[in-house]
């Protein structure tokens, strides 16, 4: 018998697999959870690489790598010289900007930033006259302090 007339078991099973319903094409990647620490929500990741379940878990856990980038910078001996470098430059204008607010013009106005704004806020009563209640209809009548400041009744 030729190969073509003889079915050998090989291909009747081969036969039979054929004649079962075909496999569903579109491959998806099992649920997972999420990797950034404290989420570990349960998602179905849309591409075979995904690790986080959300747009915001993303960035958060971008937020997280770049701070720790920068704790390693800072430990190395480059980043540890430039920081310090930093600082000592924060230090000068933080001397320079106080040496500009301690200037003459500031002594002349008193000791106390506090008591200019208190001074400000009060208004003088000068005629005595302007706290009594007038008889008039529709007359402004001056407020209690007002009257205590001007020294009337």
């Amino acid at each position: 018998m030729s190969p073509s007339q003889d079915q050998s078991s090989r291909q009747r099973n081969q036969l039979e697999d054929n004649r079962e319903e075909p496999r569903d094409r579109g491959r998806r990647p099992r649920r997972r959870k999420c990797l950034l620490k404290g989420c570990g929500k349960s998602f179905r990741p849309r591409h075979p690489m995904a690790r986080y379940c959300s747009e915001e878990c993303r960035r958060k856990a971008r937020q997280w790598s770049q701070w720790k980038s920068r704790q390693r910078w800072r430990e190395s001996e480059n980043g540890r010289k430039k920081r310090q470098e930093q600082s000592v430059r924060h230090r000068e204008r933080l001397k320079l900007a106080e040496r500009a607010t301690s200037g003459p013009e500031s002594g002349e106005r008193g000791s106390s930033q506090a008591a200019a704004v208190k001074d400000f806020f009060r208004i003088p009563v000068i005629v005595p006259a302007a706290t009594n209640a007038s008889d008039e209809p529709g007359a402004r009548h001056c407020s209690d302090s007002a009257r205590l400041t001007a020294g009337g009744h």
